[in-house]
């Protein structure tokens, strides 16, 4: 008898014995991720039951994030392994849309996941989204920090919540970024494995933190700093160049919008390639929602823009239907395409571009009124990820 299912409290302990001997991390990590994750719940692993045995097992975490000024509830997916000796037999593939079917009965609007391993998750319902990073060449002369701006060590105790302030400034209303609560921001250091303490950096003017920097061994893995302070990101930076070249490396990953400013400044000081990775997957759980949640930041931009135009939009994005009728700077979702409107037929991928402001301009069909709508409802700010993110 097989058995596709969410676990119970009582059987995590076996779970944590099962998932360790395939993923190659020990068991007070998961442990931890599973203890610490806001809104977790037993039934976030999911399994795959043969004869009394765990064989295959998946995580989902409950996450939410921005596109412009509206906020989708993300299903996140981790910790995917099935014993060597159950292997091929389609588990991986019955747990994932096991977890489609969990993320829309429990009202998600889409899921996430990050993975090299993309071939897997094609598969099975997912599409890359493309995002940029820059690979640069460690150079800690190149840059002079700028007068005023003091770079320390970041400390828990005294910063977290100046450091999560900012996270909120810098990332609103910017596509893709994760919404924090407290409670996220207290215990998302028990899970993280990238970073380093000691990259870990807060930049201080006038006696007050107004931006960060968080670096792994080889990489800058997020950004942050208050308006009118672009140079707290240049002292960041210089500090993060000195720390890299006292670590002898010859080069970064840098993980940063393509819009931020510094991007414009490294570019012009430093040796750089652009990079563009396809890690980050995308599968829709429940159109219609999604499509509700956005037109809400639809209307607002569109009313910034004064715009008069009438539409009726219909979406068949493989599976799924919505669709949108929009009047002056009023905007309304419907649960299927309105009749007598234009038909955009698209895949998830091209979709996520259309509405996140992508560096990567959509492969859609659709008509000029139409481009000119999601133009004009478009976030002001690139999508990012942030590594930190990702479990």
């Amino acid at each position: 008898m097989i058995e596709v299912r969410g676990v119970r409290a009582d059987e995590i302990p076996d779970v944590l014995d099962m998932v360790p001997r395939v993923m190659g991390a020990p068991r007070e990590y998961f442990e931890s991720i599973w203890r610490n994750s806001p809104g977790s719940k037993p039934e976030h692993s999911r399994v795959v039951v043969v004869e009394d045995q765990y064989v295959s097992h998946i995580r989902l975490h409950d996450r939410s994030i921005r596109i412009g000024e509206a906020t989708l509830r993300q299903g996140g997916v981790a910790d995917v392994c099935t014993l060597p000796e159950h292997r091929r037999r389609g588990y991986g593939r019955r747990l994932l849309e096991d977890a489609a079917h969990y993320f829309l009965r429990e009202g998600y609007d889409l899921s996430i996941i990050i993975s090299g391993v993309f071939h897997f998750y094609l598969n099975c319902g997912y599409e890359k989204y493309p995002l940029i990073r820059y690979k640069v060449k460690v150079d800690d002369a190149a840059l002079t920090r700028p007068y005023g701006y003091h770079v320390r060590r970041f400390e828990r105790d005294n910063d977290l919540a100046a450091v999560a302030d900012i996270y909120e400034i810098y990332n609103s209303a910017r596509p893709l970024t994760c919404v924090r609560s407290h409670e996220y921001w207290r215990k998302h250091f028990w899970w993280i494995r990238r970073e380093t303490e000691d990259g870990f950096y807060v930049v201080e003017h006038s006696d007050r933190i107004v931006g960060y920097i968080r670096n792994g061994p080889s990489a800058t893995l997020e950004i942050g700093y208050l308006p009118d302070h672009e140079e707290a990101a240049v002292a960041l930076f210089e500090a993060t160049m000195r720390l890299m070249a006292k670590r002898g490396h010859e080069w970064i990953t840098l993980t940063i919008p393509s819009d931020d400013p510094l991007v414009k400044i490294i570019k012009g000081g430093f040796q750089i390639e652009e990079e563009i990775y396809e890690t980050t997957l995308v599968r829709l759980i429940n159109l219609p929602q999604l499509l509700r949640k956005l037109s809400r930041h639809m209307s607002l931009k569109l009313a910034e823009a004064g715009y008069e135009g009438e539409m009726r939009i219909g979406f068949r994005i493989g599976e799924h239907r919505g669709g949108l009728i929009v009047d002056g700077c009023r905007v309304r979702a419907l649960d299927h395409p309105p009749e007598g409107g234009e038909l955009i037929r698209t895949n998830q991928s091209e979709f996520m571009k259309l509405i996140t402001n992508s560096d990567f301009e959509p492969q859609v069909e659709m008509s000029s009124q139409a481009f000119e709508v999601f133009r004009l409802a478009s976030p002001d700010k690139k999508p990012i990820f942030w590594p930190i993110d990702v479990v």
